[in-house]
């Protein structure tokens, strides 16, 4: 054979070679397709991202009248609803969460209804303490009122002059205190203040009744 013939033939073989390879490169090209067929859905069925929970609330889920990008914020240890204007600060409790616009709104009315009852149940309780007083009071003087006649007045004003811190001195002040001033004691009687003039004079008596007993 030949140089010619040899070179002839090499070139025939490395032709053969190169057919070869070609269909071994497309047959690889062919098995790895529906592989890479597969693993595409994979890809393509992530989950799409969800909302971060602090970033603001969307337009269809303000509260009427709060501007775009205000942030609802609960916290049910202070017992506070808080919406976050944009420019606000966030709110330095940390118990303070971000809620949706409808939990804002009903965690605020939970709340205002709890601190309305609180104070109604501290003025019930301040009107409770005070009250009894008031009416003892009242009960006490209509008591005194009902109790007293002009009888029991006279009988007093009468020991008032006889007692050693009393005497006609005494009987005078007590014209004058109530405005009997240059009138005898009967004049008391048309004032209808039985009561006020018997306590008054009983007044004016204890301290006598406490000197007799050494006090």
């Amino acid at each position: 054979m030949n140089i010619e013939d040899r070179l002839e033939s090499i070139d025939t073989s490395l032709k053969t070679l190169v057919t070869i390879l070609q269909s071994a490169g497309t047959i690889t090209a062919v098995a790895g397709a529906p592989e890479a067929a597969a693993a595409a859905p994979t890809a393509e069925t992530k989950k799409p991202r969800t909302k971060k929970t602090d970033e603001p609330a969307t337009k269809a889920d303000l509260v009427d009248g709060d501007p775009e990008g205000t942030r609802y914020w609960v916290s049910e240890e202070t017992q506070t609803a808080y919406a976050q204007k944009p420019g606000d600060p966030d709110p330095k409790d940390q118990s303070f969460k971000i809620e949706s616009s409808a939990q804002y709104l009903a965690k605020k009315a939970e709340f205002a209804k709890k601190a309305q009852d609180a104070a109604a149940a501290a003025a019930s309780q301040a009107s409770a303490t005070s009250a009894p007083s008031a009416t003892a009071q009242q009960d006490t003087a209509s008591a005194a009122t009902s109790d007293a006649d002009w009888d029991t007045v006279f009988r007093a004003i009468k020991e008032l002059s006889t007692a050693p811190s009393g005497g006609r001195e005494a009987v005078l002040g007590v014209l004058k205190h109530f405005g009997c001033e240059g009138k005898t004691v009967p004049a008391l009687k048309d004032l209808n203040k039985n009561a006020e003039i018997l306590a008054h004079v009983q007044g004016l008596l204890a301290p006598a009744a406490d000197a007799d007993l050494g006090l």
